[in-house]
């Protein structure tokens, strides 16, 4: 099957400049330093997410669910797109953890996902794909601006939104810097402002600026499973974790979903309501313990199910 190569290029410049206005500065020195070894500028390079091809890779990646490996020329030739693309495929599967990196082969999510949302159109597969790739420190861009950027803007421009990756020059070449940062800030905000991402309605845009929205509502096998995947990657041996962290730490849910406490509060208890976690309430401290045997793909499944009742 042959597809259209989509690229997204560099945003042009905001109105404002073209209309003389001033444009507000941004304090790049509100944003951490951090230590990005091993961290990844560009899951995208350059290319839109589009799950209309991300389905289709994921649906080739299940088909060959018995293969120990599958090789990118396998994809390029299954998609009939060019190896570029397909690599930026790759590079999205794999931040959304829908395939294992350098074997390429369907994980588990990617299975539940294949065989539950085959067309990956469902706000609820949207929400664990938004939040696998938002609140892994690897994908460095993605992971900043969710993390870092909006939750203490709020409200932000393209250009402040580059702005804010300032601190990154002296670590970074000018090519980098003016070139895939750039890019790759542009793609994301397209992702959810005019691709599927668009959907989760977390980010809006009026005019020139980009409007980081509260979410007020996700099915409770959701922000379950979210909230496994921050134990997982955290701390994959506790047996519990506080409330307080999963609505405040850096990557933790509440952060990345942007939810209120009292939301996230509402809906731990319809989760504990339907037998997915236990609330243990103590004097000064909530914790969230989770059931045996309950998985990310466990509750993918159990979301999927309750959609056809």
């Amino acid at each position: 099957m042959s597809y259209k190569t989509t690229k997204i290029t560099d945003f042009q410049a905001d109105s404002s400049r073209k209309n003389g206005a001033k444009e507000k500065q941004v304090d790049s020195s509100l944003y951490p330093k951090r230590d990005f070894r091993g961290s990844k500028v560009q899951v995208t390079n350059s290319f839109a997410v589009q799950f209309s091809y991300v389905s289709q890779f994921l649906q080739y990646a299940f088909k060959k669910s018995d293969k120990p490996r599958i090789s990118r020329q396998e994809y390029v030739n299954h998609l009939g797109l060019t190896r570029r693309h397909a690599e930026a495929m790759c590079s999205m599967a794999v931040a959304f953890d829908l395939v294992i990196p350098n074997k390429l082969t369907i994980t588990p999510v990617g299975k539940s996902m294949a065989e539950g949302d085959p067309y990956l159109e469902f706000t609820g597969t949207l929400w664990i794909l938004h939040y696998n790739v938002a609140s892994n420190k690897k994908w460095l861009i993605w992971n900043t601006l969710f993390n870092e950027v909006f939750p203490t803007r709020q409200k932000i421009t393209s250009e402040e939104a580059r702005e804010s990756f300032n601190g990154l020059r002296e670590r970074l070449s000018k090519f980098t810097m003016n070139k895939k940062v750039r890019r790759e800030i542009a793609v994301i905000l397209d992702s959810y402002t005019t691709k599927s991402f668009n959907k989760l309605g977390i980010i809006q845009k009026e005019d020139i600026e980009y409007i980081f929205q509260k979410t007020d509502q996700i099915p409770p096998e959701i922000l379950t499973a979210t909230t496994l995947v921050f134990r997982q990657r955290h701390d994959p041996n506790a047996s519990g974790v506080s409330m307080e962290t999963l609505i405040k730490a850096p990557n933790s849910p509440g952060r990345i979903l942007n939810m209120e406490e009292s939301t996230v509060r509402r809906i731990f208890d319809q989760a504990n309501h339907k037998g997915l976690l236990f609330i243990e309430r103590k004097a000064d401290l909530d914790q969230i313990r989770f059931r045996e045997g309950i998985t990310v793909e466990t509750l993918l499944e159990m979301y999927y199910e309750g959609l056809k009742k």
